[in-house]
Formats: C-alpha cells, sequence, structure tokens
C-alpha cells in the first residue's frame, strides 16, 4: 500500500514527466500481477490506483494538446508503453473485480 502513495506522489510532484507517469503505471502493473496469487485484495487496489493514474494522464494530455495557449517544452504525451500499461490494468480490475459478473 505504501508504494501505491508513493507513486502517486512521485506523479503529482513532476505532473508532466511522461517517463515518471509511465513508470508509475509500469511498476503498479508489475506489483498487480505480483500481488494476485496470495495477496488479491492488495493487488486490486494496485490496479485500481494505476488505472486512475493512466485515466488522469490521458486527460491531462488531452488537455494539453488541445490548449494552444499552453507550452508543451517537455513533448508531453501518452507513451505507448503507458497505453499499454493502462489497458493491462483496465483488464486487471474488470478481470478480478467481484461487483461484475
Amino acid at each position: 500500500m505504501e508504494a501505491i502513495a508513493a507513486w502517486e506522489q512521485a506523479v503529482q510532484l513532476d505532473l508532466y514527466s511522461r517517463k515518471r507517469q509511465t513508470e508509475a503505471l509500469s511498476s503498479l502493473a508489475s506489483l498487480a500481477r505480483k500481488l494476485q496469487d496470495h495477496r488479491p485484495q492488495e493487488a486490486m487496489a494496485a490496479a485500481v490506483a494505476g488505472y486512475k493514474l493512466y485515466i488522469r494522464y490521458e486527460e491531462l494530455a488531452k488537455h494539453l494538446a488541445g490548449a494552444a495557449s499552453l507550452r508543451n517544452d517537455r513533448r508531453f504525451i501518452v507513451t505507448a508503453e503507458a497505453k499499454y500499461r493502462g489497458r493491462e490494468l483496465g483488464e486487471h480490475v474488470i478481470r478480478h473485480s467481484p461487483n461484475l459478473p
């Protein structure tokens, strides 16, 4: 659970870093996979947190791309790896959610 909070804080502190965003998603997806067999509730928490980070990342990138008045000196976009990890996290949430049929 501390890892989730640490990645959320790392992303918040460097919001427009595509590298940091992608690292967070990769780490949370890996954590969810590792925990799934023995600690499924914690795995779900990691997957949900990661998927939420991915959605915010996508929204931020879209907002920046659509705002002509904002500069994008860091070339902030959603990376291909982040898209892959975002899908992976979303699929984990759907596949392991006890509330879905």
